[in-house]
């Protein structure tokens, strides 16, 4: 059986102009790989493994750049994703990669990212035990 654990992790919530976003999501392109940038509105991004002073937005003064401790991660491969997170999913998975979808995930509101090498699973974290369990379950 996979060993499925949920973590926090550090992440920053950033809020800002449109083209404040786009160019921060440019300049983000050349950011070591284990620092993802979620686009979840057009205005908005999750930032993950950062700290606020590593988001700098020199487009918009007026940019919200946050710390954001409320999101836990599941990280599965490709193989436990489609074991153990595939059926608890009701709506249909993108298939490009990289990218993100957001929906339910057992009931539980999730952000998916789906990349390359397999897919990081954020959630809020009150609920992160209890989608680890019913992901276990299967």
């Amino acid at each position: 059986m996979a060993v499925l654990v949920a973590s926090t992790v550090p992440a920053v919530r950033l809020v800002a102009r449109v083209g404040a976003v786009d160019s921060f999501m440019v300049r983000a392109q050349a950011w070591p790989i284990a620092k993802v940038v979620l686009r979840i509105a057009p205005d908005e991004a999750l930032v993950l493994h950062v700290t606020p002073s590593d988001v700098v937005l020199p487009d918009d003064p007026h940019a919200i750049v946050e710390a954001e401790h409320g999101f836990s991660m599941i990280a599965v491969s490709w193989a436990e994703f489609d074991r153990h997170v595939r059926p608890l999913i009701e709506w249909e998975v993108p298939t490009a990669r990289p990218t993100l979808a957001q929906g339910l995930v057992a009931f539980i509101p999730a952000k998916l990212w789906l990349g390359d090498d397999g897919v990081r699973i954020l959630v809020a974290t009150p609920f992160s035990q209890t989608l680890v369990e019913r992901m276990q379950a299967l």
